[in-house]
């Protein structure tokens, strides 16, 4: 009879540090969940649009840094807030978008085709590089008053084109941009 109870004592001293582990780790991964909660996970995909911003790539293997978003060369602070915008290299008014991919042809060497491939991510939390720049970019106008400029003939146009396509209702449900996102909306 001693014989069962020692090899029973002996297996609970065996497992009793991994009983410890496993609530150590339930414990971990508690803390782990209260901290994501703290922050937005789109700052993961600004942090990857940092880095992809400031990264030298495509085959003239030079960084976005040197894309003008409309402030100067590398200049993101503030720039989404001021988009779109016309730009007299491209003799057009563009968006964030339509500027990065502007930027990685003329920039950064790349194939218009290769730059527009995939814009938005596989829907399995994969995000395009487009937009992790775009989530960076924007980040970097967090605070800062949307101020777009209608001085350009161009940039007025593209307003009015805007300002119809947001009234323009259509569809099944026969809404409009405004429906949802107008001042009453």
């Amino acid at each position: 009879m001693k014989l069962p109870c020692a090899v029973l004592a002996l297996a609970a001293l065996a497992i009793a540090p991994s009983a410890v582990a496993q609530g150590s780790t339930a414990d971990e991964i508690a803390k782990y969940r209260a901290a994501l909660q703290d922050g937005n996970p789109a700052e993961l995909w600004e942090i990857r649009g940092e880095a992809l911003w400031r990264e030298k790539r495509g085959p003239k293997r030079v960084s976005l840094e040197n894309c003008d978003l409309g402030l100067g060369a590398g200049v993101v602070k503030g720039a989404y807030a001021q988009l779109p915008r016309y730009f007299a290299d491209a003799d057009r008014v563009m968006d964030l978008e339509t500027r990065l991919v502007w930027c990685m042809v003329t920039v950064q060497g790349y194939a218009e085709a290769d730059a527009k491939k995939n814009p938005f991510g596989s829907g399995n939390d994969r995000k395009s590089d487009l937009e992790a720049l775009a989530a960076y970019i924007t980040s970097e106008s967090r605070g800062v008053k949307m101020n777009v400029s209608l001085r350009h003939a161009k940039e007025a146009e593209a307003y009015r084109v805007g300002e119809k396509l947001f009234y323009f209702r259509g569809g099944t449900h026969d809404f409009a941009c405004a429906t949802c996102h107008g001042e009453e909306g």
